[in-house]
């Protein structure tokens, strides 16, 4: 189940990035998360233009030739694939290595014969497995998103042109989506160093007393980092089949409050 899980978010994921439409709902701040941080956005409210790769898409927003989403969905998917608890899982379900604790010296998988025939399983001490390490540098780079994120999050709660307040359904999902993703994120083991990891004494001065609290708070977000992963991974996909029936007119985003500045303090 797990290996079937793992290839179907692969393929639709890649699917939806090639196709190069982000699902923007008309009348919203509402994209797509495959999408986010949407980059075309992201560079026109820097100034930065691309001659050549800028284009308008069909919806008459701004886009680009290339999918945008292909430059940006190597961090998440590189924090997934260095994740310890996605390791466990494709390590097995793909590889049937190692199975459990207990490895044989002959390799009797792919990724143990990568090391060559004959050679000992030495944990990800060699290359191609060595790559894992970056896990902590793809956690900084998420750590980035994730706060791209919530600026995308903040907007979603504006009418369009920032005149007001309009909250939809498509703002409880795309925060829903922030929520999941940030714990999945911030319960990852590299935060859990980070915070503590190197710490021989919490007790020794306020700082690593205070360092020490969070360590032992982050540690209960750790226990469930695996369900964290699973349920922000399907979210993403469900987040996108929202938007993307949103942005086509097959459903319409329910508004819950809707109201300009001068009707709220008016």
């Amino acid at each position: 189940m797990s290996a079937l899980a793992l290839i179907f978010f692969i393929v639709y994921a890649t699917v939806r990035a090639l196709q190069n439409q982000p699902s923007e709902v008309p009348g919203t701040h509402y994209i797509s998360p495959l999408y986010s941080p949407y980059l075309p956005h992201l560079f026109h409210t820097f100034g930065i233009s691309l001659p050549g790769l800028e284009k308008v898409l069909p919806n008459g927003s701004l886009g680009w030739a290339l999918s945008p989403a292909l430059f940006i969905m190597w961090v998440p998917a590189g924090f997934r694939a260095t994740c310890y608890f996605y390791r466990r899982v494709y390590y097995r379900a793909f590889f049937t290595a190692p199975v459990a604790c207990a490895v044989d010296a002959k390799p009797k998988s792919p990724l143990i014969a990568l090391l060559g025939e004959g050679q000992k399983y030495w944990g990800e001490k060699v290359f191609p497995m060595v790559l894992m390490n970056l896990h902590r540098y793809f956690f900084y780079m998420a750590a980035l998103f994730i706060f791209l994120h919530v600026i995308d999050l903040l907007t979603c709660f504006f009418l369009p042109d920032y005149s007001g307040l309009r909250i939809g359904v498509g703002s409880f999902v795309i925060l829903a989506d922030v929520v999941l993703l940030s714990l999945y994120a911030f319960s990852c083991h590299s935060w859990r160093h980070l915070l503590g990891g190197q710490v021989d004494c919490f007790s020794s001065c306020p700082l690593n007393e205070a360092r020490g609290h969070a360590w032992e708070r982050q540690s209960l977000l750790n226990t469930k980092h695996g369900l964290f992963g699973w349920i922000s991974l399907f979210w993403v996909i469900i987040a996108d089949i929202y938007m993307t029936l949103a942005s086509q007119g097959v459903i319409k985003d329910f508004v819950f409050y809707s109201n300009t500045w001068k009707g709220i303090f008016g």
